[in-house]
């Protein structure tokens, strides 16, 4: 659960990016009451009648979070990881697995008010952050876009009007070093400039017997410049450009355990170590610019210019581990390029507030997947390589509009009514698409290295351009009520939609759009003199058309993204907040309930038992229930101040297909972290961190291998036991 920032905080002292980029302050607040701007107006967090949490930069530099991944718990029913060097963000077990470069998740991701749209550039480094809103549920009127399972809004550090900065040096187990800092102030009278940096280096958390290389790495370097120009109360204007670069083996495969045939070779089951014939490589350069431009007249209206640019270029080359040899080698490329505008005019009224828009999205990518085959699974033992295996390649453009409108009627003091709708459509090509496959000609040995092949031999049809137009309207209701000052509930109904796509390089037809609809209710409260904060939400999903992984074998054998009929997912979710004098008690917890309808479908590693139907099975990354609980306690020393805090995470029985197959399934499982921090003065801070105490083996994302393939279970695991220790300094 987040705390409201404080003057530890990277950017505490300076104005809050709201404040920056719309020319408004925040309401007067308490030291018990946050500020969110994901309504895209400043409201207090307990007024919001929406499910949203907030992750202040406290948090991020206390727990030493410096990616996406690490927010998994942090937030009720938020499950992050990763697959195939894309992110996979679930928010109450609506998520998505992505299989090919290309893919789009159901989790809107924006920094700095700007969208992010591939799952591999939300992988880049957070750092210098302000804060994370994380919005859970459907936001089809105000974000719309790929946000059917919410959004996480990321808001990097402003530029301040005085001289400040910091700079923290983390050291740790696995060679672990990582350095970053800001350094902020005025330029001139009316401009002011902030610069940030960081980078981060670690040894691998596996071994290769094969390679003798360690595996799972991190080398990463970021920087961000941010300007603001403030040449009136009534106009501002804040650009900021930032450029990520990594290049390491931070991508493991680990076999985790036998599917549904008997293993023929040995392999390190329950290991974080590997045997596989060759590292992975993982590259990634990302590049982002945004400019958000405010002018408010008066005191009432607001209107409000956005605009963005982001660049990602990928390559992750990763061997399969079925064989213990050599299975399969798959080269993921991916290069994008997306364009954001958006225009808002805002009314804010003692009766009526109100937003109208309009935005556009554009995004040019071309992703590519190459696999390398074991030659003697198709008959072909002339060549001690590979054959050349598949290759399907596509230019996609994206092109979509959105025109939206809301507002809130402020019947009473205590009874406030809002509706709103969004209106969508939206362009999806694919471009000189190409397949082609060869199963019979060896790979050369000079090429093992570099994966300088291409089939010659395209597949019937190719290459091929489709086009598709989807358009939907998503209308929001809601009503929120304060019982008195400290207690106030909230009751909402709200629609999303997700566009349909290609499964480019395959003979599988586009999938179709998903809907969804959430009703919800809330309660929030403070008592204890405000001691103890509350936060509740139940919901019900149903979900229509849900895009789905699914593994298919004869006569398409392959994995693809289609339409599985519908679902049903409801739950209650609960974040506390406790304070006692220098003790403190935070957390959350979420319980989930979720099912498919009747949808009939073949499992491909169980192709005997013919058609099978998933009715009444358990949703994809919906895990039964999760909790997370911290404790601290911090007390004055000689003048300074120590804070100790243990916290706790556990995530319930998972499954990661449509089936429910038993090696498809984490079981529950601990991670406990804790940390001691001693400030001294105002300037000097030091931490001393433990994460996953236990040394917990779990993965955060399971696939299946064909059984041709050796028919094992793989998975990619979350960090082994770290620790270190954190000496920082600001001004």
């Amino acid at each position: 659960m987040a705390e409201p920032a404080s003057a530890e905080s990277p950017a505490a002292a300076e104005p809050t990016p709201s404040e920056a980029q719309t020319g408004t302050k925040p309401p007067v607040q308490n030291e018990n009451e946050i500020t969110v701007t994901a309504l895209r107006r400043n409201v207090l967090l307990d007024e919001a009648p929406v499910a949203i949490s907030v992750v202040d930069s406290n948090i991020l530099a206390r727990d030493n979070i410096t990616e996406v991944t690490s927010l998994s718990g942090r937030v009720p029913g938020l499950l992050i990881g990763s697959n195939f060097g894309g992110s996979r963000i679930s928010i109450r077990g609506i998520g998505f697995n992505p299989i090919r470069p290309g893919d789009e998740g159901r989790v809107a991701y924006y920094v700095d008010q700007v969208y992010v749209a591939r799952p591999s550039a939300q992988l880049a480094s957070l750092f210098d952050i302000d804060r994370i809103e994380v919005l859970r549920g459907p936001q089809g009127t105000l974000y719309g876009r790929n946000a059917t399972g919410g959004a996480l809004l990321i808001t990097t550090g402003n530029p301040t009007p005085d001289p400040s900065g910091y700079l923290n040096v983390t050291i740790g187990n696995y060679q672990h070093i990582q350095v970053d800092g800001a350094l902020s102030g005025p330029i001139t009278d009316t401009l002011s400039g902030r610069i940030a940096v960081q980078t981060v280096n670690h040894d691998g958390y596996a071994y290769n017997f094969q390679t003798g290389s360690r595996n799972g790495n991190r080398a990463t370097a970021a920087v961000r410049a941010t300007l603001l120009w403030k040449p009136s109360d009534a106009f501002s204007l804040r650009f900021s450009a930032e450029h990520y670069k990594a290049d390491d083996r931070n991508y493991v495969v680990n076999p985790i355990q036998p599917g549904f045939v008997v293993p023929t070779i040995p392999f390190l089951f329950g290991s974080r170590d590997v045997s596989q014939p060759s590292d992975p490589i993982n590259k990634l350069d990302t590049t982002g610019v945004s400019i958000v431009a405010t002018y408010s007249p008066n005191d009432y209206l607001t209107a409000t210019v956005i605009g963005g640019y982001r660049h990602a270029d990928g390559t992750l080359l990763v061997d399969g581990v079925g064989c213990g040899t050599f299975c399969a080698r798959s080269l993921f490329r991916e290069n994008s390029r997306s364009y954001n505008a958006e225009f808002q005019l805002a009314g804010d009224g003692k009766v009526f507030d109100w937003i109208v828009g309009a935005t556009h999205f554009y995004e040019s990518q071309t992703p590519s997947l190459r696999s390398a085959i074991k030659g003697s699974l198709f008959g072909v033992t002339s060549s001690p390589f590979p054959v050349q295996g598949t290759w399907s390649q596509a230019n996609l453009v994206a092109d979509a509009w959105a025109l939206f409108a809301e507002g809130t009627f402020n019947i009473t003091d205590q009874l406030s009514v809002t509706a709103g709708v969004r209106y969508s459509w939206e362009t999806k090509r694919s471009l000189n698409e190409i397949s082609a496959i060869d199963l019979t000609t060896p790979w050369p040995a000079a090429n093992m290295s570099n994966f300088g092949f291409i089939p010659t031999t395209l597949r019937a049809g190719y290459p091929l351009n489709r086009s598709q137009n989807f358009d939907s309207w998503t209308p929001k209701f809601a009503i929120n009520y304060e019982f008195s000052p400290y207690v106030s509930a909230y009751a909402t109904y709200v629609q999303g939609f997700k566009s349909g796509g290609y499964n480019y390089g395959t003979v599988q037809a586009p999938y179709g759009p998903e809907t969804i609809a959430n009703y919800e209710a809330g309660l929030r409260a403070r008592t204890m003199n405000g001691a103890l904060t509350l936060r509740s939400a139940i919901f019900r999903y149903d979900y229509s058309r849900l895009q789905q992984t699914v593994q298919l074998g004869a006569p398409t054998p392959g994995t693809f993204v289609l339409n599985t009929g519908d679902a049903r997912i409801q739950g209650i979710e609960l974040e506390f907040e406790l304070k006692l004098g220098g003790f403190r008690v935070d957390g959350n917890g979420s319980i989930l309930d979720s099912k498919f309808s009747p949808y009939l479908t073949i499992d491909p590693n169980r192709s005997a038992l013919g058609l099978i139907d998933i009715g009444g099975n358990k949703v994809p990354q919906a895990p039964l229930y999760s909790f997370y609980l911290g404790a601290e306690y911090g007390w004055d020393l000689d003048g300074n101040r120590v804070t100790v805090r243990g916290d706790w995470r556990r995530t319930g029985k998972t499954y990661f297909d449509i089936y429910n197959n038993a090696p498809m399934v984490q079981p529950a499982y601990d991670v406990f972290g804790a940390n001691v921090t001693l400030e001294t003065g105002d300037h000097w801070r030091f931490t001393a961190f433990v994460r996953n105490i236990g040394n917990t083996y779990a993965a955060s994302q399971r696939s299946l291998q064909s059984n041709a393939l050796g028919g094992i279970v793989n998975g990619v695991l979350i960090p082994p036991r770290t620790y270190g220790l954190t000496a920082g300094y600001r001004f």
